[in-house]
C-alpha cells in the first residue's frame, strides 16, 4: 500500500531491493486497482518509515546521508 502513487523511480529501487517472490506478489498487487485512502496510504508509510529508524538505532542498517550533506 505505501508504493501506490509514488514516483516510479522510487518504487523501482524499493521493487530491486526484494527477493523476487517478494517482488512479483507486491507487482501484482499494484497491477490491481484498491481504494485506499490517503490516510491509509500515509499510516503505510509511516509505519514503514518507523520501522527503518528503529533498525538503524540498533544498527541492523545504515542510512547514508542525503546528497551533498555531510556524515558526522
Amino acid at each position: 500500500m505505501a508504493l501506490r502513487g509514488v514516483d516510479a523511480e522510487f518504487r523501482d529501487a524499493v521493487l530491486s531491493a526484494m527477493a523476487s517472490r517478494s517482488k512479483r506478489l507486491v507487482e501484482s498487487e499494484l497491477a490491481t486497482p484498491m481504494l485506499a485512502s490517503p490516510r491509509d496510504i500515509a499510516k503505510a508509510r509511516k509505519q514503514i518509515t518507523d520501522l527503518v529508524l528503529k533498525m538503524a538505532q540498533r544498527n541492523e542498517i545504515e542510512i547514508p546521508p542525503p546528497d551533498g550533506a555531510e556524515a558526522a
